[in-house]
């Protein structure tokens, strides 16, 4: 999705805790020739940590592609993000981070019982979105040996 928004003229940041993900997307840059190579800033860190010196810095954003793990580890010793505790407060924060004239947040989630219509509800709980459009599936993976989709978690677009 960095790319993609790159290539659509967005200045993007990309952060994510896993360096091996980070490098990935680096490497995968040059191969798009339509994505500018200063377009993206990739960033080793932690979402949460990252978020709150955002917030201490004054920066804001136009919009959000957001996919938490049910449970991943951050940068730093002894550092946990578990979805049914820190969701809550990482949108808190990143409300606080992001622009009143916000453009798009894109949230998938691959986590158990957090539907479309769970995603739907957090997101208008933090984010200003009554004149936005919302579309939101269900994620499959479809299975070719029993022709039988994989139920594999949420997502909900949301843009002007």
């Amino acid at each position: 999705s960095s790319l993609a928004l790159a290539q659509g003229g967005a200045k993007v940041t990309h952060i994510d805790s896993a360096k091996s993900v980070v490098d990935w997307g680096k490497s995968n840059q040059p191969l798009n020739p339509k994505v500018p190579p200063d377009s993206i800033r990739w960033i080793v860190e932690d979402c949460a940590t990252f978020i709150e010196k955002e917030i201490r810095r004054g920066n804001t954003y136009d919009g959000v592609v957001l996919d938490p793990p049910s449970y991943g580890k951050g940068t730093k010793k002894n550092q946990h993000f578990k979805i049914e505790q820190d969701l809550s407060n990482l949108l808190g924060n990143l409300s606080k981070i992001i622009s009143p004239e916000i453009q798009l947040i894109h949230f998938s989630c691959h986590t158990p019982d957090f539907t479309t219509k769970h995603l739907e509800s957090l997101t208008r709980e933090y984010f200003d979105i009554k004149n936005h459009k919302i579309t939101a599936e269900e994620l499959h993976i479809d299975c070719e040996i029993k022709s039988q989709r994989v139920p594999s978690g949420s997502c909900l677009k949301i843009t002007l």
